[in-house]
């Protein structure tokens, strides 16, 4: 459906073919999904969001959040202020709240310099009931903070297009074979042990080898994946660590043939959309 946004996002303009998206405009009445954009590629990062919610089946308006304590470096300050709203200014207002992953992943979550802010935005979250989906190290900060749940390193990164299988027969993931793709790039996971003992969570979907992919508890969804990644996006991580010297492996089940000059087998946009269209039609009520 139609995607609503007052600002003018540079996300948007890439991909301004897409006649879903409409910018600088909203219409009345329609729910308000909160974005905080905490990935230092802000632009690359709208632009997924947007596309993915653009692909469901609700008109929404749709506001990207910046943080207050901390200053991003990769884009101009004045576009932040210009077309990114102050979560104190907007939270009244909001029906549902996303938060992204970060590359942050190998501090303690104490070390991150903006954790405090992060705290008291999901504690207004929690306790205003705010429907949220956290994505990746955003799910990890927020299954810490919520749960207590721990992350630790991974032997080597988890990088690639993973088969997750389904624990049980879930409205969150109605409509999507046992079978479900999505992409990971982290060099963290879960505790596990602490996911099991905490009897607040429910794992939906989850890979032997890149561990939980969908969790919920009774008011929010956390994806330890990134079903909201563009086709060439691990392939643009891959070349560019790649071409820094950085140590890196082909991501698995990604390539055809497992050769990074082939093409790219896009396995996991549909169960993507149908992931974040059944959080939107359950978790927005009375729209």
């Amino acid at each position: 459906m139609t995607i609503y946004c007052k600002s003018k996002l540079m996300g948007a303009d890439l991909i301004k073919y897409n006649k879903n998206i409409v910018i600088d405009r909203v219409e009345k009445n329609l729910p308000k999904i909160g974005i905080l954009n905490l990935m230092p590629n802000k632009y690359e990062t709208e632009r997924q969001l947007l596309e993915l919610l653009s692909r469901t089946s609700l008109s929404i308006e749709v506001k990207f959040i910046r943080l207050v304590t901390h200053e991003c470096k990769s884009v101009p300050k004045e576009y932040l202020i210009e077309n990114y709203e102050a979560f104190n200014d907007i939270k009244n207002e909001l029906d549902c709240l996303i938060v992204t992953g970060a590359p942050v992943e190998k501090l303690d979550f104490e070390e991150v310099s903006y954790i405090d802010e992060l705290n008291e935005i999901l504690n207004f979250a929690k306790e205003n009931n705010k429907k949220s989906i956290f994505i990746c190290w955003g799910a990890q900060a927020a299954l810490n903070h919520y749960h207590g749940i721990r992350k630790e390193l991974c032997d080597r990164k988890v990088f690639g297009i993973f088969d997750h299988k389904k624990l049980e027969n879930h409205w969150i993931l109605e409509g999507i074979s046992n079978d479900l793709f999505a992409p990971h790039s982290r060099h963290t996971k879960l505790v596990s042990a602490d996911v099991e003992a905490c009897k607040a969570l429910k794992v939906i979907a989850k890979s032997d080898e890149a561990g939980e992919y969908v969790i919920i508890d009774d008011n929010s969804l956390y994806i330890l994946g990134h079903c909201e990644y563009h086709k060439e996006t691990l392939k643009n991580e891959y070349f560019r660590d790649l071409n820094k010297g950085l140590p890196i492996d082909i991501p698995k089940n990604y390539f055809v043939k497992n050769d990074p000059y082939n093409d790219i087998i896009e396995s996991w946009k549909e169960d993507g959309i149908r992931l974040y269209d059944n959080w939107l039609k359950n978790f927005i009520v009375g729209f």
